[in-house]
C-alpha cells in the first residue's frame, strides 16, 4: 500500500511550498466555490433539467434533496450514475483580452469539462489540480454555463493515481477542492514550487511557465514571445522585502511551456518549526516584452515584432508562501532545521473518514479543521501527522503552516522566567541540603551534647515543617486564588504569568492542575518531615 505522509506542522516535509495567493496585479481571481446545481443521469448526455442543489467544495452525497441511493453509497452497493454540476457565472468586461484557466484543485473521477457547449476534455486527475484553457469560449459580459461532470472510480484509466486501500468500502465522487478561474497575461505561471535551504542560505525557485499566445495567424506565421520571469522574497506578515530581485529572460513558442529555475540568497533567515511558524511569500512575476512572428516556411525573413504596450507588459504575479526549514531522516530519527526533532501525533486516513454519512461537510469546514487538527492536537502537545492514502484539501495545508506554535510569546517569555527560577532554586535547595547533611554528621561523629543537639534540632524542624506546611495546606484548600496569585506576585514581576483561559499553557494546566499538584507537594513534604523527625526521635530517646 503506497502511503503519502505529510506532517501538518512540518508541512509535507520540507518542499511543499505552502498555499498560492494571488497578487491585485497581473492575474485576477474569480473564485467559483458555493452553492451548484446538480443532478445525476443514467447515460452520459447532460440532464434536461437541475433538481438539486451542492455545495462546491464537497461530495455528491451533500446534493440537496438527497441523491435516490444516498445509502447505497456509503456502502459502495449503488449503481453507477453520471453525476453532473453546473454553474453560472458573468466574467467582467475587464477581463476581455486575458487569458482565462479553470482550476479544479481536486475533483474525482474522471471529470469533464464543457463551458457554453463546449466540450474542454475528460481528465484523470483525482488528487492533483486540473487546468482547462477557456479562453476560446468563454463570454464577457453575459452569463456563462459551466458543467462538470463526474463519474466513478471504475471508469478511471489504470495508469490513473488513486491509492490502494483495502479497508475501504467505497469511493464517493465529487468536485473535493476549490474551483476558480484566473484572468492573466498570454505567458502565466502554471506551478511554482519554492524549495528553501535553511543550511545553505538560500531559496530555490522551480517555475513552469506556458504562453497561452495563438500559435499560427492566417499567414502562417510562427509566434515567439519573450520576456522576463522575475522573483523576490518578502515576509507573510508585514511584507517587508529581504531579498533582491532576481530575474532570468525567455524566449518562449505559444502554445508551449517552459521551466525556469531562479535561485534567491536568504541570509540570517527566520527558521520555520511548530513552535514559531515564521512564513515567507516568494514573489514571482512574469513580464512580456514584444511577440516575434517568423514565416513557418522561411525563418530568414525578417520578424514581424509585436510590442506590448507598458500596461500589458505585466502578464501574471503569483505569491507562494513558504517557510525557511532543513527537515529530513537521520537513520532513525528526524532532523527539523539541524537538530533532531521529536514528532509526537496521530495518522489521518481522510478517505475513509469520507465514507461516514456523518461526515457531511465537515472536511471543508474551516473552523471544524482548526479545531480538529491545530488546536486539540496543541492540547495534547503533538505536533505532526501522517497522512495516508491520499491528500486532504488544500486549506488545510495552508493552516498547518500558519498555525504552527504550541505556545504563543507571551507563554514562551512566562516559561523562560519558571526556567531560570528554577534553575537557580534546585541548586541551592541541593547546596543546602547537603550543608544540612555534613552538619548533623558531625554533629552525631562528635557524640555527647552535640549529638542531643543534632537529633533535638531534626525533630525541633520537622516540627516546625509540619505547622507551616498544615498552616499553608488549609490555606491552599480554603482560598487557593489568593495563595496562588502571591505566590506568583514574590517570584515573578507584574503579570507576565497571567494567561487568558484560551492560551494553551491554560488548557494545558489549569489552575485545578496547580491546587491538585501543590497539595501533593505538601503532603508529600510533611510526609518527609514526618520520616526524619520521626527516626531523630527514636535515636534520640536510645540515646537517653
Amino acid at each position: 500500500m503506497k502511503v503519502k505522509v505529510l506532517f501538518v506542522w512540518l508541512l509535507l516535509s520540507v518542499i511543499l511550498a505552502g498555499g498560492i495567493a494571488f497578487s491585485d496585479t497581473g492575474r485576477t481571481v474569480m473564485n467559483l466555490n458555493g452553492r451548484w446545481e446538480f443532478e445525476q443521469t443514467e447515460t452520459a448526455f447532460p440532464p434536461e433539467k437541475f433538481t438539486r442543489s451542492i455545495a462546491v467544495p464537497g461530495l455528491i452525497d451533500l446534493a440537496e434533496p438527497k441523491i435516490e441511493q444516498y445509502q447505497k453509497y456509503f456502502s459502495g452497493t449503488h449503481q453507477p450514475r453520471y453525476n453532473w454540476y453546473r454553474c453560472k457565472f458573468t466574467a467582467d468586461e475587464q477581463h476581455r483580452g486575458k487569458f482565462a484557466v479553470l482550476n479544479l484543485l481536486k475533483s474525482r473521477f474522471d471529470t469533464q469539462v464543457i463551458l457554453n457547449g463546449h466540450d474542454l476534455g475528460t481528465y484523470m486527475q483525482c488528487n492533483t489540480p486540473i487546468e482547462c484553457n477557456l479562453t476560446p469560449f468563454i463570454s464577457y459580459g453575459d452569463e456563462n454555463i459551466l458543467l462538470i461532470r463526474v463519474g466513478e472510480r471504475a471508469w478511471l484509466p489504470k495508469q490513473s493515481a488513486t491509492g490502494v486501500d483495502r479497508e475501504k468500502y467505497t469511493d464517493i465522487p465529487g468536485v473535493w477542492d476549490d474551483v476558480f478561474v484566473t484572468f492573466t497575461g498570454p505567458v502565466r505561471v502554471e506551478r511554482s514550487l519554492i524549495l528553501p535551504d535553511l543550511r545553505n542560505s538560500k531559496v530555490t525557485a522551480k517555475i513552469m511557465i506556458e504562453n497561452h499566445e495563438n500559435m499560427l495567424d492566417r499567414s502562417m506565421y510562427l509566434a515567439e514571445t519573450t520576456g522576463t520571469v522575475s522573483a523576490y522574497i518578502r515576509e507573510k506578515k508585514g511584507g517587508r522585502k529581504v531579498t533582491d530581485e532576481v530575474s532570468q529572460e525567455f524566449s518562449l513558442y505559444c502554445q508551449s511551456h517552459t521551466p525556469v529555475v531562479l535561485e534567491l540568497p536568504l541570509e540570517n533567515a527566520h527558521p520555520w518549526s511548530p513552535e514559531n511558524p515564521f512564513l515567507y511569500e516568494a514573489v514571482v512575476s512574469v513580464s512580456v516584452d514584444c511577440v516575434w512572428r517568423y514565416h513557418k516556411q522561411d525563418k530568414n525573413m525578417d520578424p514581424v515584432i509585436h510590442r506590448y504596450d507598458e500596461s500589458q507588459r505585466t502578464s501574471d504575479v503569483v505569491a507562494t508562501s513558504f517557510g525557511m526549514r532543513d527537515f529530513k531522516a537521520v537513520e532513525r530519527m528526524f532532523h527539523l532545521n539541524g537538530r533532531q526533532y521529536r514528532l509526537m501525533g496521530s495518522t489521518i486516513n481522510l478517505f475513509r473518514f469520507f465514507e461516514d454519512p456523518e461526515r457531511a461537510g465537515l472536511p471543508w469546514d474551516k473552523e471544524w479543521v482548526k479545531k480538529m487538527f491545530i488546536a486539540i492536537p496543541k492540547s495534547l502537545r503533538w505536533n505532526g501527522f501522517r497522512m495516508c492514502i491520499g491528500l486532504a484539501p488544500k486549506f488545510w495545508y495552508d493552516l498547518a503552516d500558519e498555525h504552527g506554535p504550541i505556545y504563543n510569546e507571551r507563554e514562551l517569555r512566562h516559561m523562560q522566567d519558571v526556567k531560570v527560577l528554577t534553575e537557580k532554586a534546585f541548586p541551592l535547595q541541593v547546596l543546602l541540603g547537603i550543608l544540612l547533611l555534613i552538619l548533623v554528621g558531625v554533629m552525631i561523629y562528635l557524640g555527647g551534647e552535640s549529638r542531643r543537639a543534632a537529633l533535638q534540632g531534626l525533630v525541633g524542624g520537622a516540627a516546625l515543617t509540619w505547622v507551616i506546611l498544615v498552616g499553608l495546606t488549609l490555606l491552599v484548600a480554603l482560598n487557593f486564588d489568593w495563595f496562588f496569585t502571591h505566590f506568583h506576585l514574590i517570584l515573578f514581576e507584574g503579570d507576565t504569568w497571567l494567561f487568558p483561559a484560551t492560551d494553551t499553557l491554560i488548557r494545558l494546566f489549569p489552575p485545578q492542575f496547580w491546587f491538585d499538584a501543590a497539595l501533593l507537594v505538601g503532603l508529600l513534604t510533611l510526609a518527609q518531615a514526618a520520616v526524619v523527625g520521626g527516626v531523630a526521635w527514636f535515636l534520640g530517646r536510645r540515646i537517653a
